[in-house]
């Protein structure tokens, strides 16, 4: 009964499973091709220091922006995007693939998104070494050619998300300031709009710079009757009946009377150019006032973009995705031998 009992357990545990490990390793399980790439993710301030410093151990790369891309790939996003411009399911559902490693098969048995999504990440393996920030790409595949694409494909769309990251942190740095500017921009056109209302209600373009010349007119008026006056005086004293003396006279009443309507025009009533001075100075002043608020704006736009700029990532290549000369895995003899040692040491324990 013993020997019985020892020789089913010979089988079981030993002969059988022996047996399959040859049968799988030996001849069903497919070829694996691994194509390896090698990065770093360097932010903006740190991109002069070149690939050389990463492979030197140099810690001016983001260990940060490594976990970026490597929580992405691991995401369903990830696969998402990579099955869009990826044969995903071809690639790893094909019947030529062995019927325990293809998705579909025995041991991933469904095809749902997320079957296919658990099957993408135990294809894609992207290992972070935190003590030089160097990310290693790894991707298995049936083919080497297809290995080699979907690891291209892969880095591609981790910049991308690197760019998208920069351009949304970008768009926040510079959203309050881009809004200052459209606002005092906006102020200044209302300003221009009330300059030209003002011009257009009052005929005046600028009542200070047309009240100058009125007065300089009025000046060379008055100083026109004082010559007319002197020689009005003389001719009255030397000549009393000159018939001239009333018409110079008359020129001079005329020019006093042109003289105070001018005056009038230039201050002493609600169209003076006084009375709209005040409103006029107002108006450019604030008008002023807004175009050095826009210069500061514009400037402070200029200053948030700039400062966005800093600490952007960027992905450096080190080395490029390689298509593989021949198959990684499976490690035939290597797993035949494993399963032996097993085997036998479980068969010696429960014999």
């Amino acid at each position: 009964m013993k020997s019985l009992f020892a020789r089913k357990i010979f089988w079981i545990l030993f002969v059988i499973p022996n047996a399959l490990s040859v049968l799988y390793f030996g001849i069903i399980a497919s070829p694996q091709y691994i194509s390896e790439s090698r990065f770093v993710v360097a932010q903006a301030d740190d991109r002069s220091a070149g690939a050389l410093a990463a492979l030197m151990g140099s810690g001016s790369y983001s260990l940060g922006g490594a976990y970026i891309i490597h929580d992405y790939l691991e995401s369903w996003e990830g696969m998402l995007a990579a099955a869009r411009q990826f044969p995903l399911r071809q690639a790893y559902g094909s019947n030529a693939i062995d019927p325990i490693g293809r998705l579909g098969g025995l041991w991933y048995y469904e095809t749902s998104e997320v079957s296919l999504w658990n099957y993408f990440r135990s294809k894609v393996v992207d290992g972070v070494d935190d003590r030089d920030n160097v990310s290693t790409l790894q991707v298995y595949a049936y083919d080497a050619a297809s290995a080699k694409a979907l690891n291209t494909l892969l880095l591609a769309q981790s910049q991308d998300l690197l760019n998208r990251l920069n351009q949304e942190k970008a768009a926040e740095a510079t959203q309050v300031a881009a809004a200052n500017v459209k606002t005092v921009r906006a102020r200044l056109q209302a300003d221009g709009a009330r300059l030209a209302d003002f011009r257009d209600q009052h005929l005046l373009f600028d009542p200070s710079q047309q009240a100058t010349i009125q007065m300089d007119m009025v000046s060379r008026l008055k100083e026109a009757v004082l010559r007319k006056q002197s020689e009005l005086s003389t001719l009255e004293a030397a000549t009393p009946n000159n018939p001239g003396i009333p018409n110079l006279r008359n020129q001079i009443a005329a020019m006093q009377s042109q003289i105070q309507s001018q005056g009038t025009v230039v201050s002493g009533s609600e169209n003076s150019f006084s009375s709209h001075g005040v409103e006029y100075d107002g108006l450019v002043a604030e008008q002023a006032n807004d175009r050095q608020l826009l210069l500061s704006a514009e400037q402070g736009l200029q200053t948030a973009q700039l400062n966005a700029q800093h600490g952007q990532y960027y992905l450096e290549i080190l080395s490029p995705p390689n298509q593989p000369p021949e198959p990684q895995y499976p490690r035939r003899l290597e797993s035949m031998l494993i399963v032996f040692a097993v085997t036998l040491v479980l068969w010696s324990i429960l014999r």
